[in-house]
């Protein structure tokens, strides 16, 4: 894998993360994100490449879709990463639940798999988008800064 790659239920009482991303943030600010995969190494480089960058800062990391939703109450993230093949808990599984808790948090698939009827099935569970995984980093970081802008909240537009 070379350096400019990244190779790569239901749950009611899930209450909403405190501080949540809804709130009006300084354009200024750093997007707080939360990294989900059960790769270490995937998760590693995300974390790494993504806390390279001056208006990202990485806030959690998980290894399973149980963990992301603990991460992201915990964290009140800005961009949730969320890969979808995963123990315990899939990407799938925890979306809603993830969507539930941080409904301003932009929510991003980051998958190997690329089918039609996923999309539409991610999309239609709550998700803004999804990648696929082996996207050289400096699109990958462009596609996610123009996701966060597109949810940003009005109070944050200039």
């Amino acid at each position: 894998m070379d350096a400019d790659t990244v190779g790569l239920g239901r749950d009611d009482a899930v209450a909403p993360a405190r501080g949540s991303s809804g709130t009006a943030r300084s354009p200024d600010s750093p997007r707080r994100v939360v990294v989900v995969d059960d790769a270490d190494g995937v998760r590693e480089l995300l974390c790494l490449l993504l806390s390279t960058e001056p208006d990202f800062v990485v806030v959690g990391a998980a290894a399973n879709g149980a963990e992301a939703i603990d991460e992201v109450v915990r964290t009140a993230p800005d961009l949730v990463l969320l890969d979808l093949a995963m123990p315990v808990l899939d990407g799938l599984g925890a979306l809603p639940r993830i969507r539930r808790v941080a409904p301003y948090a932009t929510v991003v698939i980051f998958t190997g798999f690329s089918e039609d009827a996923l999309l539409d099935r991610v999309l239609a569970l709550g998700a803004d988008a999804l990648l696929e995984k082996g996207l050289a980093t400096g699109p990958l970081v462009d596609q996610l800064r123009r996701l966060c802008a597109a949810r940003a909240p009005a109070a944050e537009s200039p």
